[in-house]
């Protein structure tokens, strides 16, 4: 019996000392009422779509870092709050997605027209990371993304704080279909969570990777 004992403490105390238990929060940003135009696309969380003739744009959006560590504690029981350790508000980054297939009319998106406000209706500065046409990087950042019978791909982002991205509105302006010019309504957005339970995570609890 006292083997036994002594058998479990160690156990525990190894545990201890390589790991610890963690409920993590994986912020999203998940759009309010979609307006008229847009839809969700189902079994898909936070991928909206616009259609217009038989041109679809769809978007996605993602916080960078997307986990925040809520509680932790030793392996299995995370007792303690991270509010006890609270730092001030972190910076974040928020990533866009978007895939603009047209199949048989020419489309086009003016880059230089997107815009993003953050809380207090302030803008941001946003960047485009990367332009692709069907599977080809375009080797300079175009001002207007001009797709003919095929797909184009836009990654943009912005640098703010969490508490500025807690809700946000993302303005696309206009897109061009042929000769149609397209407005696209207006998306807001807020901060949606989910929780995540670790029962054994190994490293350092308090790191800000998890910020």
């Amino acid at each position: 019996m006292k083997k036994t004992y002594l058998l479990l403490m160690f156990t525990i105390a190894v545990l201890n000392s390589t790991g610890c238990s963690v409920i993590l929060r994986e912020n999203y940003p998940g759009a309010k009422t979609l307006p008229t135009g847009w839809s969700e696309i189902p079994d898909k969380r936070g991928i909206y779509e616009f259609r217009y003739k038989d041109v679809s744009m769809r978007l996605s959006a993602s916080y960078r870092p997307a986990f925040r560590i809520m509680w932790f504690g030793p392996p299995l029981i995370p007792l303690i709050p991270k509010v006890l350790y609270a730092q001030k508000d972190t910076l974040a980054k928020l990533h866009f997605y978007i895939v603009i297939e047209s199949p048989t009319e020419t489309s086009s998106l003016d880059l230089s027209q997107i815009k993003v406000y953050g809380a207090g209706q302030k803008a941001l500065r946003v960047d485009i990371n990367s332009v692709y046409l069907d599977s080809e990087k375009l080797k300079e950042i175009p001002k207007e993304a001009v797709i003919s019978k095929g797909k184009g791909y836009v990654y943009l982002e912005c640098d703010s704080t969490f508490f500025e991205l807690d809700q946000f509105i993302l303005d696309l302006d206009s897109i061009i279909v042929r000769d149609d010019k397209v407005k696209l309504a207006i998306l807001e957005f807020r901060k949606t969570a989910k929780y995540i339970y670790g029962p054994f995570v190994i490293g350092n609890h308090l790191e800000d990777y998890y910020q």
